[in-house]
């Protein structure tokens, strides 16, 4: 279609041209044609695929890590191994194209369970079946790479993931050597000026608090030791045991002061000739 818009534009010009102008534009048409011929005939590259039909990405080489501080480590896992190869790839081509350092594709042992259920009721139990299912594993190990571009990568991964592959991520963090100086020094700043007495008073405290797997805010708070608890328990017991007896008795007390008042009027009544 392309080689036939250009003749026919070449062909209108040469109607109103000089011959020479027309010997021109004749070459030029030539030579247009001849290059549209000639990218028609070379074939688009498409994507490449296996004897199976499945997507193959092309060999990856992973980029050096300078420094080799470990950042974070993501570990694939599925039942099938050609989901997960794929999700793999993908993993490792993305970490590429973000420039991230890692140790490319490694393989994990793959763990194997098996199953044995009974092939009819249990009259017959020696018929039986064997189901085993395999779980295949991947890791790709991340260096030298900042927590934001880390977080990048990881969120890119779990949104364009692939069903019956699983991902999980373990990120490590590092801190200044020596960061627990100044933590230090903050705690010695609230237990300067205080008595000895006091401050055992409080280790004593928060002490039996933890003991006994309370939770205090600031300040902790005496804490009763169990045997009181109970006694006091038993005291309420007790208690309500005597407050039921109480009323039951003046119930029965009442129920017997009726009947009186109705017999009374009863008695008193003379009796009819």
């Amino acid at each position: 279609m392309a080689s036939n818009r250009v003749m026919g534009s070449i062909g209108a010009l040469a109607r109103t041209a000089r011959p020479s102008a027309v010997a021109s534009t004749s070459r030029a048409a030539s030579r247009a044609s001849s290059s549209v011929a000639s990218v028609a005939a070379t074939p688009t590259k498409e994507v490449e695929l296996n004897e199976d039909g499945l997507l193959v990405f092309p060999k990856l080489q992973p980029l050096p890590a300078p420094e080799g501080v470990h950042v974070a480590t993501v570990h694939l896992r599925a039942y099938h191994p050609t989901n997960l190869d794929l999700y793999s790839e993908f993993a490792a081509h993305t970490a590429r194209s973000l420039r991230i350092p890692t140790s490319g594709i490694v393989r994990l042992p793959t763990t194997k369970e098996l199953n044995t259920v009974l092939k009819s009721p249990f009259v017959h139990k020696k018929a039986q079946q064997n189901f085993e299912r395999k779980t295949h594993r991947r890791t790709i190990k991340v260096f030298d790479t900042e927590r934001e571009v880390l977080d990048l990568y990881l969120r890119y991964l779990r949104r364009n993931g692939i069903a019956g592959v699983g991902i999980k991520a373990y990120v490590h963090e590092y801190v200044e050597y020596g960061f627990a100086r100044g933590e230090i020094a903050e705690l010695e700043g609230q237990v300067k000026g205080k008595d000895a007495a006091e401050l055992e008073k409080a280790t004593a405290e928060i002490v039996k608090a933890l003991s006994q797997g309370l939770e205090f805010d600031d300040e902790p708070k005496a804490v009763d030791a169990p045997e009181a608890k109970r006694e006091e328990k038993l005291e309420k017991v007790e208690a309500e045991k005597e407050a039921e007896k109480e009323d039951k008795l003046e119930r029965v007390q009442e129920e017997a002061a009726e009947a009186e008042a109705a017999a009374e009027p009863a008695a008193e009544a003379p009796k009819s000739s």
